[in-house]
């Protein structure tokens, strides 16, 4: 289900009702596996949304990789994996951060990463801060 195209700011409210409503009801079918609501950021258009909050642009930031330096490993003899996991059960992911307009998602999604794993591999949760990544690049711009 795609987003709802809004034509003025005034269609807003009405059209995300009509959106989370339609998703909703599907949802009571059983045809998504989640419910959505508004939240703080349903009054912006989906172009508002993406100028003030999707700060990274990747077009700036292109660079090439030599993909030959990584490698996977994959353990053959465990071939039944599960479907699906959910990380949250396991006690590996902390709570949503609302980053603000900083522009520094990869640094919430690094300690994100980092937080998991080392759940995973000691079986604590730690929370690390994303933004003292950000500081600490700028500090060397």
């Amino acid at each position: 289900m795609s987003q709802p195209k809004i034509e003025s700011k005034q269609d807003i409210p009405k059209k995300f009702d009509d959106y989370i409503n339609k998703h909703n009801s599907d949802y009571e079918r059983g045809l998504h596996t989640f419910q959505i609501s508004h939240n703080k950021f349903s009054h912006y258009s989906p172009n508002e949304f993406s100028r003030l909050f999707k700060g990274f642009d990747s077009t700036q930031h292109s660079r090439k990789h030599d993909s030959s330096k990584f490698s996977l490993k994959i353990n053959e003899s465990n071939n039944s994996l599960p479907d699906a996991v959910d990380w949250r059960q396991k006690g590996c992911v902390n709570a949503v951060v609302d980053q603000g307009q900083c522009g520094c998602c990869y640094a919430f999604a690094s300690c994100a990463a980092i937080e998991g794993q080392y759940a995973k591999a000691n079986g604590k949760l730690i929370k690390l801060s994303g933004i003292s990544i950000f500081l600490n690049m700028i500090k060397k711009v």
